[in-house]
């Protein structure tokens, strides 16, 4: 039994798991510490138009994903701490461009979704200034992945969770509103770029060497499309709850979709972990293992989360968002099943991607589709909301095991 316990320890999916699965709840812990804090100093109404502005950060965070991807599994395949230069200097240089431009796209989108939501357009803009700290961080970030640093890693996005929740509370302590809050995670963004900076001061001390890069650019776009499609998924609920129901309404159904959404943040550092062992791995029957032992990990995870949403629901609430929030707690179970789902579809997605380019990925967008029409169709009150993203999250897993790599 010690000798079992002994091996799973040294196995590196088991350890490296373990550290980004700690690490990254703790930066989830203090993420949702923020949303507490929040939703208990600003109120329904405006932590309402909070959760929908982070919404769009989380649409925005696509780039996070896919490009953190990209640089993790190229920086993997170089032992040469000169050539990973290459590739994070190409790779700030090039999202550097790419996040300026579309921040100048954004402004006349953001005009019409002031409108629709019936939000001031300043929020928008400003929410927008995330998209360059979106593109800009997960270069180093995606560095520190593929070379296993998973402390560091951990470490950057703690940093950055601290600053968030340290600027919101003082800046919406002085002046309470929506502003103040989107204000703070703004700045977090920006002042991590230069604390990761820090982590990977060792490879950038380094000769820079030239390598090719051509095929990075046909699977980051197989890449960010996967990843653009899971993160819609995941935001699209709060949106469309701004304009289905009243203010408050929107308000309480944010803290259910909140709280669903632990879990799909709580068993992300599963896959993190998952992806560059993945990608190094050869054979088939060596990844298959890496992925059966990740999805026992993310399976457990979810089914401990999914007994608290039945078994403690209102406790659960009240302790972490208040009283006033106590009426959405039936509705937990059922916000934290859908982002079971596709937490794990998460999961299968990312694995198709550690063994390389993925055919069809705009497949993947059927289901975004299906969502909007689903949460169109049933939001006659907050109840048939969420059991419509329920059957939406549910369609999507199961698309997502149709997935399969151009190599296959």
């Amino acid at each position: 039994m010690l000798k079992k316990i002994w091996e799973l320890r040294k196995d590196e999916l088991i350890r490296g798991g373990v550290i980004l699965f700690i690490m990254i709840n703790l930066f989830n812990l203090l993420n949702y510490i923020f949303h507490f804090a929040m939703a208990r100093m600003l109120g329904p109404e405006d932590y309402g138009i909070l959760v929908v502005l982070m919404s769009f950060a989380y649409i925005f965070g696509v780039p996070v994903e896919a490009i953190q991807a990209i640089i993790s599994k190229y920086t993997t395949k170089f032992s040469d701490k000169g050539k990973v230069k290459d590739i994070i200097l190409r790779g700030m240089k090039k999202a550097a461009s790419i996040s300026g431009r579309l921040y100048l796209v954004f402004i006349p989108v953001a005009i019409f979704f002031a409108y629709f939501l019936n939000i001031k357009f300043m929020l928008l803009a400003i929410t927008g200034l995330i998209l360059i700290s979106s593109f800009i961080n997960p270069v180093l970030r995606g560095a520190l992945q593929g070379e296993k640093r998973f402390n560091s890693l951990g470490l950057s996005l703690n940093l950055e969770s601290i600053i968030r929740l340290v600027f919101a509370i003082i800046l919406v302590y002085f002046i309470n509103n929506a502003y103040s809050a989107i204000t703070a995670v703004v700045i977090s963004g920006f002042l991590a770029f230069f604390i990761t900076l820090l982590f990977i001061k060792d490879i950038l001390e380094e000769k820079r060497k030239r390598v090719g890069v051509g095929e990075i650019y046909s699977y980051s776009k197989s890449s960010f499309i996967l990843f653009l499609a899971i993160m819609l998924v995941l935001s699209i609920d709060t949106i469309l709850a701004k304009r289905f129901f009243n203010p408050d309404l929107a308000g309480k159904y944010a803290v259910a979709s909140i709280v669903g959404k632990m879990i799909f943040f709580g068993v992300m550092g599963i896959s993190k972990a998952m992806f560059p062992i993945s990608s190094e791995k050869k054979e088939k029957k060596h990844q298959r293992k890496v992925l059966k032992k990740a999805l026992w990990l993310t399976l457990a995870s979810i089914f401990i989360a999914l007994i608290i949403f039945l078994v403690i629901p209102e406790f659960f609430i009240k302790i972490l968002f208040g009283s006033k929030y106590i009426e959405i707690s039936s509705l937990l179970v059922y916000t934290g099943l859908a982002f079971s789902f596709l937490s794990i579809s998460n999961l299968i997605i990312m694995y198709r991607l550690s063994k390389g380019d993925v055919k069809m990925p705009w497949f993947m967008f059927l289901f975004v589709i299906l969502q909007v029409i689903l949460l169109a169709l049933f939001n006659r009150n907050l109840f048939t909301f969420s059991v419509a993203l329920c059957f939406s999250t549910f369609f999507m897993l199961i698309g997502s095991l149709f997935l399969r790599t151009k190599t296959e």
